[in-house]
């Protein structure tokens, strides 16, 4: 007597060599894995990286004077929303333009949006200019 040979079912072929409909769930896992990586990175951004939004604060460098062989007085207007306060980070120069002085200064919260500043850097080495490096609100 022949014996009849069954035709495996899709099903099962598709269990043994690993087709299945778990690929679609991948495939839909993956994709909304990079939008959502994609919307943090934008969103980082915005909040954080270059582009962010700097909300009620503007500084200008007014200029800088020599005040000894190693202090520059560096002079910079600063508008924040008031109520407010800020740190700005200013920055001295050589011929080179290489940073030879560095300070933080804390600016208080005031009622009055824009003011100016004086601050006196020390430096390393012979300076030639003075400038605002950045400022933020704190």
């Amino acid at each position: 007597m022949a014996h009849a040979q069954r035709e495996p079912d899709r099903a099962s072929l598709d269990a043994r060599y690993g087709k299945s409909s778990g690929r679609r769930l991948d495939r839909i896992l993956l994709i909304s894995s990079a939008i959502i990586l994609c919307a943090g990175f934008v969103a980082w951004l915005v909040l954080f990286g270059p582009f962010a939004i700097k909300g009620g604060l503007d500084s200008r460098d007014l200029g800088s004077r020599l005040v000894s062989e190693r202090t520059v007085e560096v002079k910079f207007q600063l508008s924040v929303d008031p109520g407010l306060s800020a740190d700005c980070a200013l920055q001295i120069q050589n011929a080179s333009h290489e940073i030879v002085g560095w300070k933080i200064v804390h600016i208080p919260r005031s009622e009055t949006q824009t003011r100016e500043f004086s601050e006196n850097v020390i430096s390393i080495q012979k300076p030639v200019t003075g400038l605002i490096y950045s400022c933020w609100l704190t």
